[in-house]
């Protein structure tokens, strides 16, 4: 779910295990699970940052993924939705947990 260098312009949802989002430098920003969500950086900051996401269920992991374009499509349509998400993202640091 990157560590390639080129970032992600997309929206994770975890359907089954744990993965640790790790910021710049390699710190676990926060840790996602079943039914969580991660990626909102791309939506809420409007831009692509470089943070990786490694799975770290000995089980294996299972994700959903959405372009990020289609999923504010589905926010513009849903404003609830959006707005409990963007806390989401505030709660978890926004753009400060990138900066770990």
């Amino acid at each position: 779910f990157g560590g390639d260098g080129k970032g992600a312009e997309a929206v994770f949802v975890v359907d089954r295990g744990i993965i640790d989002i790790l910021a710049d430098g390699g710190k676990v920003a926060f840790s996602a699970d079943s039914g969580d969500i991660f990626g909102l950086s791309c939506i809420f900051a409007d831009r692509t940052f470089k943070e990786e996401a490694v799975c770290t269920d000995p089980a294996g992991c299972a994700v959903r993924t959405m372009a990020a374009n289609d999923f504010r499509a589905v926010l513009d349509a849903a404003p609830k939705s959006k707005e409990a998400l963007e806390e989401l993202f505030l709660r978890r640091g926004g753009l400060k947990a990138i900066a770990l």
